[in-house]
């Protein structure tokens, strides 16, 4: 699996600024591999708060899908998060207070564009999250992260380059 992503990621057209960056996704992908098995099926260089970061997408043998966010400088894991298929999973219900066209509109006013995806997470502590992907004008691609139990925007990351689409998610 660590293989794979690398090689797309060589094989691809995108550039890491330096050796320090490659050898940090891979011990980023070495960290995810450690805590969990499964296939690794996106990964998105991004800046989240002024820091460059990388969100590598885990798909595990029972099918449930794991989002890491490792710091490109160290290479360590900053956190993970649980995906769910919908915002109708129990999990996701247990605590959500808010629907996805209301997390979509408040991601909308924040980052006016297109959206491109929206993704229902669950954070370590069982928060549930919207994370609505969103295109401006410009092409500049936006992940953010509403909470769906108060509409609060928990972060916001531009997106520097992905590889690996998930159709399925895509609006």
């Amino acid at each position: 699996m660590k293989k794979s992503i690398l090689a797309t990621l060589l094989a691809s057209s995108v550039v890491l600024p330096s050796a320090a960056f490659a050898d940090s996704l891979e011990s980023c992908v070495a960290a995810i591999q450690s805590s969990k098995e499964g296939q690794l099926v996106k990964l998105e260089a991004l800046t989240t708060n002024g820091k460059d970061v990388y969100s590598i997408e885990l798909i595990d043998g029972q099918e449930q899908e794991w989002e890491f966010t490792c710091d490109v400088a160290t290479g360590k894991i900053i956190y993970q998060e649980g995906e769910v298929e919908s915002a109708a999973d129990p999990k996701f219900q247990k605590m959500a207070k808010l629907d996805e066209a209301k997390a979509v509109s408040i991601a909308q006013a924040a980052f006016p564009g297109e959206v491109e995806e929206v993704e229902f997470e669950l954070k370590s502590d069982g928060h549930p999250v919207f994370e609505v992907d969103i295109e401006s004008e410009s092409g500049a691609e936006t992940k953010v992260e509403v909470s769906a139990v108060d509409g609060k925007i928990l972060e916001s990351s531009t997106e520097k380059w992905e590889i690996g689409i998930e159709e399925d998610e895509r609006r």
